[in-house]
């Protein structure tokens, strides 16, 4: 992966190592108030959950998710929440350039 991956673990452990089955969920949203549901059917407890950052831009989706503006379920923090309250083991979030918020481009890795 080299440059193209960066990992944080929030443990302050530089030695922190961890197994298990891993399962991709799209964008790991779970609206039931627009009948969204990115984990339906699929079962995560004690699994790595894997998503895309932010949210979908499905043809649907922006009159549901106010369009391209930043709502709450695209916040990283919401991602967190929601894999913890279905029992996730651990969350690895796919941040690419066309995904992103922001202007510019994903942050690289700096080091030697």
């Amino acid at each position: 992966m080299g440059e193209e991956f960066v990992g944080v673990n929030l443990a302050q452990r530089p030695d922190l190592r961890f197994e298990g089955e891993a399962v991709f969920v799209g964008h790991g949203i779970s609206a039931p108030e627009f009948k969204w549901d990115d984990y339906k059917g699929v079962d995560v407890t004690g699994k790595i959950v894997i998503l895309f950052t932010i949210r979908s831009r499905h043809r649907r989706m922006p009159k549901f998710f106010d369009g391209a503006a930043l709502t709450y379920y695209g916040r990283w923090t919401y991602k967190y929440e929601e894999r913890c309250r279905r029992g996730a083991r651990g969350c690895i979030i796919i941040h690419t350039t066309p995904t992103r918020a922001m202007a510019g481009t994903c942050p690289q890795l700096m080091g030697p």
